[in-house]
């Protein structure tokens, strides 16, 4: 993008363009007022649930979950269910349509927001729909 604009004459070498942040949107706000059901059901899925993900987790998180002792205490009564909050499965939609329609994005928001979650969830479900 930088070299076309260089080539157009409206920067010069090095210069940045600029932008207007009053102009910056979510990117999901056709998606805001849809429950998780609906989220969910729009991927094609028949229930809260991102196919290959674990529904619970060891909250102490001292268990490797991948050994049979890890299972165990995934399916003990110490478990906590995992799953993914609301604007999560709004940025998960966003995110598969995006790289179903061969469009890149980028995934921003605040720190601890969950951005690794919502990124191991759109290769799950990436890998759910190939």
């Amino acid at each position: 993008m930088l070299k076309s604009l260089e080539t157009q004459g409206s920067l010069t070498a090095g210069e940045l363009p600029t932008f207007d942040y009053a102009e910056w949107t979510e990117g999901t706000e056709e998606l805001a007022e849809k429950s998780v059901e609906e989220l969910a059901g729009m991927l094609g899925l028949p229930s809260v649930a991102v196919p290959g993900m674990n529904e619970t987790e060891d909250p102490v998180g001292i268990v490797d979950p991948w050994t049979v002792e890890g299972q165990l205490a995934m399916d003990g009564e110490g478990a906590v269910p995992l799953g993914l909050f609301g604007h999560q499965w709004q940025g998960l939609v966003k995110l598969v349509y995006n790289l179903m329609h061969r469009r890149n994005t980028l995934l921003m928001d605040s720190v601890r927001v969950g951005k690794t979650a919502q990124a191991i969830s759109t290769l799950l479900m990436y890998e759910f729909i190939r």
